[in-house]
Order: structure tokens, then C-alpha cells, then sequence
């Protein structure tokens, strides 16, 4: 099914509707390598009015298989060996789509999922397969700190390998492979760079993991409204046109040669009769002649008597276009529907015009000039002869008189002759409630009259102007407020509505002109800019919520606690190696609102750069973890030789809002050839018992002795003939 529809005024695109619905088969050899690909489902829908996007609906869902050939020849110039010139390497790769599917609803991606699976042999021989699909939906930051809605989509890779060759060898290696990553993607189709954070986890010959957070993602973009333009390109198809008989005659033969492009040569071929327009017209039947002059073919009828003669009753036309590049066939049916002038219906055979239906397009009519509202009335007339609709509506003492309706796509009609006439209306009365609508439909010979009832609602208060005591505050702590509102029939009250948000309403109170009151940030509130809800409602009950002043709600970082490593120091292996002990170093983390991840940089504990990476640590029950969910984040790692003190370890937790806090934590470091740290006095009796520590001590305390003397003989001290020779 495809269905195309545009409009365009003066050189601008109006309306624009884009519908393909289908399915699809594709199956492709080429030489070893077969695709076979079944979509189920395809879908791609757009419609645009006035510029404005009003619909989307996009989905691809797909099936099938592969098997996939990579036979590389040895370079036949700088490869080729003379023992083998001749040697081919060569892999399958053979794959089933156990589903593809990927879809977007009014421009949100709202699906992305993959599963496939296969086998590789030749060269190298294995199973591999991959895995992608949305698994969370929520808010998450980009590298500045702003939140976005995201599909986090996790993808998965995996090989199993029992022998590789080639790029395989050099890339994975023989054994297990497998590959996480974690895309967190903005929602929007229309935006780009959509990734605002990526991390992965490698297993495997080359294990690593790690998380990046792109610069200037994501980057919002709006959809890009369709343009007035030709919807075949530079093709331009005429219309055969030239001089023919007013009473076309079955023998009759006439060439159609007054055309810029094409020519037709036509043969009238028979008598006959067609209904249309609930009259019985004589036709002549033609068909197009295949000359070398005429391009394409046709066939059709023309009314031959009576004030109609010479009007098509139908054309049916088929147009080949063959060029270099492409062979496009182009085909166009006509028939004459309704005859609007000049009329063929007498006073006798004229049926009245009946009224189906009166409403407002956009159910409502505000008061107040709250908005404005297209009136339809839907008029069923046999004879297609209707002169004009009009109508006036009244509600007390407030007209609006003298209304002419349209039925030719002006003024807000949205069809041409599809028999709902249109106007559009605006109330700017303060009244309300039931509206009378006097209904008047003219054709040829009579006229109708009918009164229909509609309503006219009472506008909720406007707001005018709103503004906050700050323009930033943390969760849990009150903030002011002032807001103006207008209403034709009296405001009654402002409130500050954060029941959504998880909080309460917040009355205000009236002072002058102006409504003043603080409210209390729930601790439910997502951190980043929060648009605060206004309720606003007047002295007749009507009530709307309408978008209040911004407010920065900023974020804490998890707290880090109690950290700790087991045992408590480290004993320094020989220089070259590695602790034969493995150690665990644990930290507490909490969050109000949920932890995203714990890390530690080890900086050199670990040899060479791999300290100065984030390491991610665990509580799941793994890698040293004691127990699983219990808050307290672990790892287990060895140290590398370091001379004895201590190092400085650093402690990162991340926040879902990616909000991070770093804590620092020391390490002590101990040499593998003491024993102070374990049994103090035995060590200390090794110390003294080293000679030159015996003979500094000794030298030290004697010259404390002779300083001491000194100055008690100073200050008068006597001490007989001590320290005189």
C-alpha cells in the first residue's frame, strides 16, 4: 500500500502525507555468498501540516539468512612466496536473523532489537553470534551534566573459537571472545550524535573495560519539514491536447499533436451510454492508434450530445519513460464524478440538501477567545447543486451573524467537494455554556433551514507572568513563588501542583494583583531543570495546568564510606613480581536515587598505566564481593612491587544521574624482610641488636650528657671538679 498526498500554496508546502505500508522478499546470490532476507513488516509514514509534524510511524521487522564467503588470495605482486604461490585462505560465515527489528512513534525510537547467530568454518572454525536490544528506558547525563531521557541499548557479541586464521587470528585468537557494550541514546530520531554515554566490557585474549561520555551529545535538531518540489523530479508530464470534433463519432480518427511533449493519435470506436451524476449519458468509446508519432497509450469515452458534448466520461493513460538509467511506467485513470455547471438537473428531478451533521473539528469552542475553532457542517445534497451553506450562532445576547461556509479547501477546509463545508469561528465573549447554531443550505431550487445546539466552554485563567525566590535548590527545601493570572470570569485560586512529581499541592495566597506562596521539593523530583506546574483556576470551576518558571534542581553524589582493604596492609613482593596474595579492597555506597557504578583507580599498585584507569567494582557476590546487593562495592586484585609506605588509592561513585563523588583512602606498604607490622618487639629486638645502631645510640646519648652539663654549669650548678681536665 502506498499512499502519497501533498499540498502546495503559492510555492508552499501545506499539507504533506507519506504512507507505505508492505512487506518484502530479497534473496541475492553472488558467486559463494547467499543473503536471503524476509521483511514482515515496513512501515514508513510521515505527515506534515503547515510545517509542522503531526505523525510519524517507522518500523522495519525482518527475518532470514546468510552464508558469507571471505576468501582472501595471497597478493599475487607483494605476498605471493615461491614455496606456496598458489595458497588460499579461506572463512565461512553462516548466519541466521532470528529477528531485526527497529521502530520510532512520532519520532521517538521506541524499538531496536537484534538477534543473530551462526557458525564460522574453514580457516578458522567457531560459533558466534549478537545480541542488541533496548534494555532500560530513563533519564541519564551527558559529559556536562544535563539529563536526557535514553534507551540504553545493550549489545553483545561473542566467538568461540577452536582454530582461527587470518584477520581472525590477528583480531580474537583461539577461544572465547566476548564483548558488552552499553549505548546510552537519546530518544529522538531527529537528533544527532545520540550517544551521550558508552561503556564497555571485553573478555577474552584482550580483556578491557571502560566508559566514555562524548562531547557536544546529544545535538537536538527539529524534523525537517518537507519542501514544495516536484515529487517526480524534473519529470513534467503534459497532456495530449489538439483540435477534435464536437461530436466525436465512431471512424472518427484524430491526432492530438498541440502538446510541448507527448502526442496521441485516438480512433472513436463505438456508441454506448455511462451513469453519471445519477444521469444516463450517450458516450463515444476510443482507444489510442500505435503510430511511430504517439507516445504511450489510452482509452476512454466522451459524451456526445446535449450542452455536455466533448466532456471526457473517462481516460485511462499509460506513459513509458525509457532512458539510460531507468525504465519508469506511468499510469493515470480519470472519470467524471459530479457535474457542477452547467446543471442537468430540472426543478422536477431536484432532491432538497439534508444536514448530517454540525460540530467544531476541535470538539470545543473556548470563551474568552481561548482558541479557535472550525465550524463543519456536513450537508448530503443528490444533485451536487448546493449554491451556499451559512450559519449564525448565538448564545444570550453574543451573535456572530452572516457566516458563509466554504467546501473548496479554503479558510480551514480540509478537502475539496467532500460536502463538510467550513469556517472558522472565535467566542470572545466571557459567556458560556449551550450555543445555538441556525444552519441555512441554498441549492438551485430551495432552501433549508435547521437549528442545531453546540457548547461553548468556559477558558480556564491565563498566566501571565511567574517567577521563583532562586533559581536553584536541592531536594526536600522550600522555595517562593509569585504568579500573575488573568481570567474573564475571575481567578479563583493559583496552586503549585508536584503531585505528578511525587510531592503536594501548594496553595497561594492573593495579594493585590499577583498570587504568592512556597512549596517544598519533593525528594522524588529527577535532578536538572524542573518546569514548575501551575493548577490555575477561575470563579466558574474551570481549571488547567499550565508550565510555571524553571528551577535547577542540583544532585549529591553517593556517599563513600567505611573503606577498606583485607588484610590491612600489603607486604611488598620481590621487584619484577607480583603478590602471590590476592587483596580486596570494599567501600560502602549509597544513593537516593540508585548508584550506577562504584570504581577505583589502584594508581601504582598496579604496574605500568594500568592503575591510572577506572577499574569497576562489584557487589554482585563476585571478584571478592562477600555478599551481593548489600551496598558495599568490592574487588580483588595483586600488587605489584613497590617500595615500603603507602600509596594513595582513589574511590569514584556515580550516581543514574551521573552525578560522581571521589573519596582518597592510603594504603601501607610493607617490606617483605620485616616483621614489625606482625610482631612488633621481636622486631624491635632485631633492631638493637644491629652494632652500628648500638654505637649511634651510644654517641648520641653521650653528647646529649656533655650539652646538658654545659648548661646547668652556666647558670651556676656546681659539680666539683667534673668536667674541668
Amino acid at each position: 500500500l502506498f499512499k502519497l498526498e501533498y499540498y502546495d500554496v503559492n510555492g508552499v508546502r501545506i499539507n504533506n502525507y507519506n504512507d507505505i505500508i508492505a512487506t518484502a522478499q530479497m534473496e541475492q546470490h553472488e558467486g559463494d555468498n547467499h543473503i536471503y532476507l524476509e521483511v514482515n513488516e515496513l512501515r514508513f509514514f510521515e505527515s506534515w501540516i503547515d510545517g509542522e509534524r503531526v505523525g510519524e510511524h517507522n518500523l522495519i521487522s525482518a527475518e532470514g539468512t546468510f552464508d558469507i564467503s571471505d576468501k582472501e588470495e595471497d597478493k599475487r605482486e607483494d605476498n605471493e612466496t615461491e614455496d606456496n604461490p598458489d595458497e588460499d585462505q579461506e572463512t565461512v560465515i553462516n548466519g541466521t536473523i532470528v529477528h531485526f527489528e527497529t521502530e520510532s512513534i512520532d519520532g521517538i525510537t521506541v524499538e531496536d532489537y537484534m538477534h543473530v547467530y551462526g557458525t564460522i568454518s574453514g580457516d578458522t572454525e567457531g560459533t558466534w553470534g549478537l545480541l542488541r536490544e533496548i534494555e532500560d528506558v530513563g533519564p541519564s547525563a551527558n559529559s556536562t551534566g544535563d539529563i536526557f531521557t535514553v534507551n540504553v541499548i545493550h549489545s553483545q557479541v561473542w566467538y568461540n573459537l577452536t582454530g582461527a586464521a587470518g584477520f581472525f587470528a590477528d583480531d580474537i585468537g583461539v577461544g572465547q571472545y566476548h564483548n558488552q557494550t552499553w549505548d546510552y541514546q537519546a530518544k529522538p530520531i531527529d537528533w544527532e550524535n545520540r550517544t551521550i554515554r558508552y561503556a564497555w566490557r571485553t573478555t577474552g585474549a584482550t580483556p578491557s573495560e571502560g566508559e566514555e561520555y562524548p562531547e557536544r551529545s546529544p545535538i537536538q535538531l527539529e524534523p525537517q519539514a518537507p519542501v514544495s518540489e516536484s515529487e517526480l523530479g524534473n519529470i513534467t508530464i503534459g497532456r495530449e491536447t489538439g483540435f477534435a470534433p464536437e461530436f466525436l463519432l465512431p471512424g472518427d480518427i484524430v491526432r492530438l499533436d498541440h502538446g510541448d511533449i507527448f502526442s496521441l493519435d485516438i480512433e472513436a470506436t463505438g456508441l454506448g451510454e455511462i451513469n453519471r451524476d445519477g444521469h444516463i449519458m450517450p458516450v463515444t468509446y476510443w482507444e489510442s492508434i500505435d503510430t511511430s508519432n504517439s507516445e504511450g497509450s489510452a482509452y476512454g469515452s466522451v459524451i456526445n450530445n446535449g450542452i455536455l458534448a466533448g466532456l471526457l466520461g473517462e481516460v485511462s493513460r499509460e506513459l513509458i519513460l525509457d532512458n539510460d538509467f531507468s525504465n519508469a511506467v506511468f499510469t493515470e485513470y480519470q472519470t467524471l464524478e459530479r457535474i457542477l455547471s452547467p446543471s442537468i438537473v430540472t426543478a422536477e428531478e431536484n432532491n432538497l440538501p439534508e444536514i448530517l451533521d454540525v460540530s467544531f473539528r476541535e470538539i470545543i469552542l473556548q470563551n474568552d477567545a481561548g482558541n479557535k475553532a472550525h465550524l463543519e457542517i456536513t450537508v448530503e445534497d443528490l444533485d451536487w447543486n448546493i449554491q451556499y451553506v451559512n450559519a449564525r450562532l448565538s448564545l444570550g445576547e453574543d451573535v456572530l451573524d452572516n457566516l458563509e461556509l466554504n467546501d473548496r479547501g479554503l479558510d480551514g477546509d480540509l478537502a475539496i467537494q467532500d460536502d463538510i463545508w467550513t469556517i472558522p469561528v472565535i467566542w470572545d465573549s466571557s459567556s458560556h455554556g449551550e450555543l445555538t447554531v441556525d444552519v441555512e443550505v441554498s441549492d438551485l431550487f430551495g432552501v433549508i433551514t435547521e437549528t442545531w445546539s453546540l457548547n461553548v466552554s468556559n477558558r480556564a485563567p491565563i498566566l501571565i507572568e511567574s517567577s521563583l525566590n532562586k533559581t536553584q535548590s536541592s531536594r526536600l527545601t522550600t522555595v517562593g513563588i509569585s504568579a500573575k493570572a488573568s481570567d474573564a470570569n475571575g481567578v479563583a485560586g493559583v496552586f503549585v501542583d508536584l503531585r505528578l512529581n511525587g510531592g503536594d499541592l501548594f496553595e497561594l495566597t492573593k495579594d493585590l494583583d499577583s498570587w504568592n506562596g512556597v512549596f517544598v521539593i519533593p525528594n522524588t523530583v529527577v535532578p536538572g531543570n524542573l518546569v514548575i506546574p501551575l493548577l490555575l483556576e477561575d470563579s466558574d470551576g474551570a481549571q488547567t495546568i499550565v508550565d510555571g518558571p524553571s528551577l535547577l534542581i542540583t544532585n549529591d553524589g553517593p556517599i563513600l564510606s567505611n573503606a577498606q582493604m583485607s588484610p590491612e596492609k600489603i607486604i611488598a613482593p620481590k621487584l619484577g613480581e607480583m603478590s602471590e596474595e590476592f587483596y580486596t579492597i570494599s567501600v560502602s555506597a549509597e544513593d537516593s536515587d540508585g548508584i550506577n557504578a562504584v570504581q577505583i583507580k589502584f594508581h601504582e599498585l598496579l604496574p605500568a598505566d594500568e592503575g591510572e584507569t577506572w577499574k569497576l567494582m562489584f557487589d554482585d557476590g563476585t571478584n571478592g564481593d562477600l555478599k551481593a546487593g548489600d551496598g558495599v562495592y568490592t574487588i580483588s586484585f595483586q600488587a605489584r612491587h613497590i617500595p615500603a609506605g603507602f600509596v594513595e588509592i582513589e574511590l569514584r561513585g556515580v550516581d543514574v544521574y551521573g552525578q560522581v563523588t571521589i573519596i582518597k583512602h592510603n594504603i601501607i606498604i610493607e617490606s617483605e624482610n620485616t616483621n614489625i607490622g606482625s610482631d612488633p618487639s621481636q622486631g624491635i629486638i632485631e633492631l638493637l641488636s644491629n652494632p652500628v645502631v648500638i654505637f649511634s645510640l651510644l654517641f648520641a646519648l653521650v653528647g646529649i650528657v656533655a650539652i646538658v652539663v654545659i648548661f646547668l654549669k652556666k647558670n651556676g650548678v656546681s659539680f666539683g671538679n667534673f668536667g674541668e681536665d
